[in-house]
């Protein structure tokens, strides 16, 4: 035994945007119900289920706290608040095949009040796409969480929307209520707040109305024609049906071959777009059906006197009428020939041909001929009547040019040996178009106006030598030749349109008429239509504006007494296609794109092709249905940034729309700062510099302290990024923050440490050190600049060395003033240690000097040449030599005298 086959599956709830997301107090949650895809046609979301006891259904209504979309499923909790972390949510699903229902286990939001800065994060896609129908409420979800709050602004081809009644805001979602087809288009969510910024765009779906009707409407064809039926719909989709019958026809023409009784009935054309369908209903009635002979007569051989009766009987709709020939001619007028016909109660039609007293000129095929509108059946037998040829005269036959052409010669008596025939006095001779039966038939083919017409003669002998004779002219007739039309004919609506239908060659007079469907336009009520024959042999039908109305097949029928003949057109009247513009969004890289192009005007068939930069896309390219295209690619590359162009065409225009895509790029580094070192006074280029779309923008900022904890205001820098420092100082040494950003992710930033050297520095300049003759004189400097740091004494340009008995050299270094000291000591100082010392520091970036000058003093030298220059009574003038002072300045001279020279 076996069972029917059970889906067995798990529906599952979650969070969007991942386990493990929190959310914050005013935020938005977006909970989905997941299924295994390939069950998504069968089984829906049909609610979600709050703390195992509040229902939530689909609703476009956009009120409370609850919004579950009714095209996805999605449940959206709008305006979280602490105690929402505490409720628990599970979806129920329905299998609409099995009618099996079930829940997911349950899971809950988490919801804090401790929100940090962020920019907006979206919680629906970054493009999706929404079929509605005409009069439904549609929901456009746009979710996105940040700190702060962000604002929500709906676009709608570029421009702001603004809300009405009809146009809400649902937390950030948009609601349109009562949807038509005008509301077809692309939407772009753009979610903002301090922090950043994020788009969403939605392309919305709403067919035009769902149309369709059949031409003819009722349709009467005769038993054995074809019948034919147009199915004119805006769907793609259409099937046939006969009393219900499915009949496989897919196409919008039905064509029935030679119809039977059985054929006639009710037909409907089915036309479905998406979920909708509309039916429109023909009528289809056997007009006249062909007649039937149900009795016909019997040959004869008989010698002439008796009386002789034939009868035919026939049936069929409508009635039939029965005529009689002889020979291919009417009968007889004679007083001899009685024919006689009438309808039975069943409908029959019962004719006969009554003869009396027979004769040799009687005898001849006797044929019977039923007809009505639905055609002809005939019946002929030979009546045979002993005695000499006897040929009966030949009405003036007209042929027409082109046809066969046969005359039979109307011969009476039996037996016949020879039947021969003679054209303008001529024996004819059989060739590839003529032909000379035994039965005395004629049969010429292709007949031709110059060379045919004239006077034929045919001559009937028996063995006995016997003979008869009869002549008739024919003419040749020519039927209308038609030219100008071809098999289809195409033009656009609102176009002016003519067909013209000219005679070429025949016989006058004639008579054009044009036919829709078999019947006569000017008795149609088709608008802007019209009739223009200028002469007897052209007719022109006009259409001042064309309309879907004017879709079908026109007939040009011209008459003479040659023949009637036709040529059929059929026009197809194309509606121009129209794309609905849409605009593609600026992503991320890595994101998803879905780009729809919908033809939302415009006939079948339809070619849609996409390009990018004129270059044509065939991957990636998804047809949703005859009308609509859509581009998807699963990850967005930074080569994939372009203008994007949809082409429709039909048979009536080509039309396209060109929307540009950008890609953004987050900023990547082409040149990655490093730590720098400089000597004071030096120029210095610390380089940064990265990629990306939009151009990132680089900014330098430099630390506050030694530490690079903190950073002060932005510094200068040039377009490439390069934070040049033309001359640099002390004071510029630290760490340095360079930062990218263009608004996409994250951004960049390094730290870098720029060392600036210094070079050796005395910290005062040159000193001068007075010291005594046999004391220690003690020289210092002092410098600070960059270690390793060298500190020596020269004089006179010779380097003082400490192995000198002579010199101490002592080095200290302080760490509190950075600075490098040094003392030179000179030990029992002379006069000749007077001099100039020059103290020089260096290190690897550089040297500096500074100069000591040390004086040893000494007692001055005694007064030379001391003499009485002057003497008066009570002075005297004493002058002498002035000494050398021995680096100690002379302050004063001492003058001391004696009364006693002796001393």
């Amino acid at each position: 035994v076996i069972s029917a086959v059970v889906d067995v599956y798990e529906a599952v709830a979650e969070l969007v945007g991942g386990e493990g997301r929190r959310f914050y107090v005013g935020d938005t949650a977006v909970l989905r119900c997941r299924l295994p895809h390939h069950l998504d046609p069968i089984v829906t979301v049909t609610a979600w289920l709050i703390d195992e006891s509040y229902n939530v259904y689909p609703t476009t209504d956009g009120e409370g706290k609850y919004v579950m979309l009714p095209w996805n499923g999605d449940l959206h909790v709008l305006n979280l608040t602490l105690a929402d972390s505490s409720r628990r949510y599970s979806c129920r699903t329905l299998h609409r095949l099995t009618g099996h229902s079930q829940h997911s286990n349950p899971i809950s939001v988490p919801v804090s009040d401790n929100p940090k800065a962020s920019k907006p994060q979206l919680l629906v896609p970054a493009e999706y796409t929404v079929i509605a129908r005409r009069t439904d409420g549609v929901i456009l979800p746009c979710v996105a969480n940040g700190q702060p709050p962000p604002v929500y602004i709906w676009y709608r081809d570029n421009s702001p929307m603004q809300m009405t009644e009809r146009k809400q805001l649902v937390g950030g979602s948009l609601l349109l209520r009562s949807v038509g087809v005008e509301d077809s288009g692309n939407y772009m969510c753009s979610v903002n707040n301090s922090i950043g910024l994020a788009q969403t765009t939605a392309t919305l779906i709403v067919p035009k109305p769902l149309t369709v009707h059949i031409n003819p409407s009722t349709l009467r064809v005769d038993s054995g024609s074809n019948a034919i039926f147009n199915c004119i719909t805006t769907a793609v989709q259409l099937s046939w049906y006969k009393d219900g019958v499915d009949t496989g026809v897919r196409s919008p023409k039905l064509e029935i071959e030679s119809v039977r009784k059985e054929d006639q009935g009710v037909y409907q054309c089915r036309a479905s777009l998406g979920k909708e369908q509309a039916y429109a209903v023909a009528d289809l009635r056997l007009g006249a059906s062909k007649p039937q002979l149900v009795y016909q007569f019997l040959e004869h051989t008989l010698q002439p006197g008796p009386a002789v009766s034939l009868k035919c009987i026939a049936t069929g709709n409508p009635t039939p009428q029965i005529t009689w020939g002889l020979d291919g001619y009417p009968l007889p007028q004679n007083d001899r020939f009685v024919i006689g016909q009438y309808v039975t109660v069943s409908g029959d039609v019962i004719s006969h041909v009554n003869l009396s007293k027979v004769s040799v000129e009687d005898g001849g095929m006797y044929m019977c001929t039923a007809s009505n509108r639905a055609g002809s059946v005939f019946h002929q037998a030979p009546l045979r009547v002993y005695g000499p040829p006897v040929v009966r005269k030949i009405p003036p036959i007209s042929a027409v040019a082109g046809k066969h052409l046969t005359i039979t010669c109307p011969v009476g008596g039996y037996p016949i040996h020879s039947i021969t025939w003679e054209k303008d006095g001529r024996v004819v001779g059989v060739n590839h178009r003529l032909r000379v039966y035994n039965n005395g038939t004629l049969i010429l083919s292709n007949v031709q106006s110059k060379v045919d017409h004239g006077t034929y003669t045919c001559t009937a002998t028996n063995r006995q030598g016997h003979s008869a004779r009869a002549s008739v002219d024919v003419a040749v007739l020519e039927p209308p030749v038609l030219s100008g039309l071809g098999p289809t004919q195409a033009g656009l609506v609102g176009e002016r349109l003519g067909l013209q239908c000219l005679v070429t060659r025949g016989q006058v007079p004639i008579q054009l008429q044009w036919l829709h469907y078999d019947t006569p336009v000017l008795k149609l009520n088709l608008p802007s239509l019209s009739v223009s024959s200028p002469a007897e042999y052209s007719s022109t039908l006009l259409f001042e504006s064309l309309s879907p109305l004017h879709r079908g097949n026109y007939t040009c029928e011209a008459t003479n007494s040659a023949a009637t003949v036709t040529s059929t057109v059929q026009l197809y009247v194309n509606e121009p296609a129209e794309i609905t513009a849409f605009t593609l969004p600026t992503l991320e890289i890595g994101s998803r794109l879905q780009a729809t192009c919908t033809v939302h005007k415009g006939d079948p068939p339809l070619n849609i092709t996409w390009s990018k930069d004129g270059m044509i896309i065939t991957r990636d390219i998804s047809m949703y249905n005859v009308y609509t295209s859509i581009l998807s690619i699963a990850q967005v590359k930074r080569e994939d940034s372009g203008n994007y162009t949809c082409k429709a065409s039909n048979l009536a225009s080509t039309v396209h729309h060109t929307a540009q895509l950008i890609v953004t790029v987050p900023p990547e580094w082409m040149i990655e700062p490093r730590d720098t070192s400089a000597v004071v006074g030096q120029p210095v280029a610390l380089h940064c510099s990265a990629d990306g779309y939009p151009k990132p923008t680089i900014n330098w900022r430099k630390s506050i302290g030694k530490d690079s904890g903190q950073f002060g205001e932005k510094e200068p820098a040039s377009e490439n990024g390069t934070l040049f420092i033309p001359s640099v100082a002390e004071k510029d040494e630290g760490y340095y923050l360079c930062e990218a950003y263009n608004g996409i992710g994250a951004g960049l930033s390094a730290v870098v440490f720029l060392l600036v050297n210094a070079l050796p520095k005395f910290v005062s300049g040159g000193r001068k050190v007075v010291s005594r003759r046999g004391s220690s004189a003690t020289l210092n400097c002092e410098a600070r600049g960059d270690l390793p740091l060298l500190l020596k004494w020269q004089r006179n340009h010779v380097t003082i060395s400490q192995q000198s008995d002579k010199y101490i050299l002592k080095d200290t270094l302080s760490e509190v003033s950075n600075t490098l000291n040094s003392q030179l000591i000179i030990k029992n100082t002379i006069p000749t240690d007077s001099g100039k010392y020059v103290c020089i520091a260096s290190n690897p970036y550089g040297r500096d000097e500074t100069v000591v000058h040390l004086s040893i003093q000494d007692v001055p030298e005694p007064p030379k040449e001391v003499r009485i220059v002057d003497t008066g009574s009570r002075s005297l003038k004493i002058s002498w030599s002035q000494p050398q002072d021995n680096n100690s300045p002379i302050t004063h001279y001492s003058i001391s005298y004696s009364v006693n020279p002796g001393l």
